[in-house]
């Protein structure tokens, strides 16, 4: 099959993107391969020749564990999911979050280097930005937040237990890895999903825990 040239966000100065097929370095079969990140039409076409006059010759592709992160959901995983039975505004939202969370953070990484540590720390940073967004749109609430709390049935001294799970952009995010990553399993491009092992509700590594951070008020003064 030809190979193709094209930009995966349309528009001026959006950078262009190439897919063609070769031969798989580990099975030897043919499959589709992606390269994205060209600054020009011409670049990509160029490259696009290249790649293209190495599979005639027989000239093994490039190795599944030398694709970034980045390349993989942009021009591999999100162009499946778009072909599949998905809700637009679903799609979109996978989109948003490989944008502006994932590629930002670990874009760069190999795919196959991509290590439950790594999306641990992921989600620990999304975390912060997270937490941070929700203390504020607490604090614009107004008055009315704060005296809401007087009416629980607790009475004023009552307190509320805090919402152990993670922010919506982690939870989005540890959703979009799971997906993508399993995928990469099946493609046969990783050898196992190592977002699977990785809680996006566990606290932050450091964090304080509240319950011993509120003993103190349970002792005795004397």
């Amino acid at each position: 099959m030809q190979g193709r040239v094209y930009q995966p966000t349309p528009g001026e100065g959006q950078p262009w993107s190439i897919a063609y097929h070769s031969a798989d370095w580990v099975s030897g079969a043919r499959r589709r391969f992606s390269r994205s990140g060209f600054p020009t039409l011409k670049e990509a076409e160029a490259a696009l020749a290249r790649a293209e006059a190495d599979a005639e010759a027989g000239v093994d592709a490039v190795r599944p564990a030398q694709r970034s992160v980045a390349d993989f959901l942009r021009d591999e995983w999100l162009p499946a999911e778009a072909s599949k039975d998905l809700d637009p505004e679903v799609l979109e939202r996978y989109r948003s979050a490989v944008e502006q969370w994932i590629v930002p953070q670990v874009g760069a990484v190999e795919l196959a280097r991509l290590t439950p540590k790594t999306i641990r720390g992921l989600y620990d940073t999304l975390g912060v930005s997270g937490a941070t967004q929700g203390a504020e749109d607490t604090t614009q609430g107004g008055e009315g937040a704060t005296q809401g709390s007087g009416d629980s049935p607790g009475g004023e001294g009552a307190a509320q237990a805090p919402d152990q799970s993670a922010p919506p952009n982690v939870q989005l995010t540890a959703e979009v890895l799971r997906r993508a990553l399993g995928h990469a399993v099946t493609e046969g491009l990783i050898p196992r999903n190592p977002a699977t092992v990785v809680d996006p509700d566990a606290p932050a590594a450091g964090a304080s825990d509240p319950a011993a951070a509120g003993g103190s008020e349970d002792t005795p003064n004397r």
